[in-house]
């Protein structure tokens, strides 16, 4: 018995010693974060993880978006942050942004299909985007639903958040001061965001570019407003999945 106490006491001992040196590393990372330098770097490494983690596919489509939207919050916390400082905010959810969303969405994809596509083809010479992962869905109805599920409640989510939120924000944070703050940022963002579509190829990088352009003047219209950027967003993956279903693409 007077051994199991003692076995006992030093455990518990052990369980505080540990819990202290965890607050003290806790303390230390707090003061780290709070210099600057330090900071800019973590952001930039996690401006980093998010670009390139997805292209690994450790995870499935349906999955990796809600984990990475997940470490992105704890992040954020690390820093007293949530989603709402990057502009995603539930409050600001409403029809008005889901129909205007929808609409500029789906305008933009004709405009993009009929003028602005065939014109950076004829001038740049561009390839079209490499689609071929979306070619399953010419035969199989219940893929085509699937991707535009996952498409609507965590893909596009996702990548607004993470692009338009969270990189667009801090990257606009290490840019301030400095003149056409909003512009410089929105323009890397942009470049971030066509090299993300890669796995497309030159047409599809370009493509992706010119949307980030254009999403990010959206942007600066609505005032920060995610929900529009992410309707707009939706409802253009929506009908390009479809034209690509209906044999136009491809």
């Amino acid at each position: 018995m007077q051994i199991n106490y003692l076995l006992t006491e030093l455990r518990f001992f052990n369980i505080i010693e540990r819990t202290h040196l965890m607050n003290k590393y806790f303390t230390l990372l707090k003061l780290m974060i709070k210099s600057k330098p330090v900071a800019t770097l973590l952001d930039l490494l996690m401006i980093a993880f998010f670009f390139i983690v997805p292209h690994f596919g450790l995870m499935p489509i349906y999955i990796y978006p809600v984990v990475l939207l997940f470490i992105c919050w704890l992040y954020l916390k690390l820093f007293h942050q949530s989603f709402d400082d990057i502009g995603f905010k539930f409050s600001d959810l409403s029809m008005k942004s889901l129909l205007i969303g929808c609409l500029l969405g789906a305008g933009y994809f004709f405009f993009n299909y009929f003028l602005l596509g065939p014109l950076l083809q004829k001038l740049l010479h561009l390839p079209p985007a490499d689609i071929k992962d979306f070619q399953y869905v010419k035969n199989n109805f219940t893929g085509y639903l699937l991707i535009l599920l996952i498409a609507w409640i965590s893909g596009v989510p996702y990548e607004e958040i993470i692009f338009r939120g969270f990189i667009f924000t801090r990257l606009r944070k290490m840019f301030a001061g400095t003149k056409r703050n909003f512009i410089i940022t929105g323009f890397i963002t942009s470049a971030i965001f066509g090299f993300y579509h890669l796995q497309q190829g030159a047409g599809g990088i370009v493509h992706a570019f010119i949307f980030g352009i254009v999403i990010t003047i959206l942007y600066k219209l609505f005032r920060g407003n995610l929900w529009y950027l992410i309707f707009f967003h939706s409802m253009y993956d929506t009908i390009a999945i479809t034209a690509i279903r209906l044999g136009y693409f491809g």
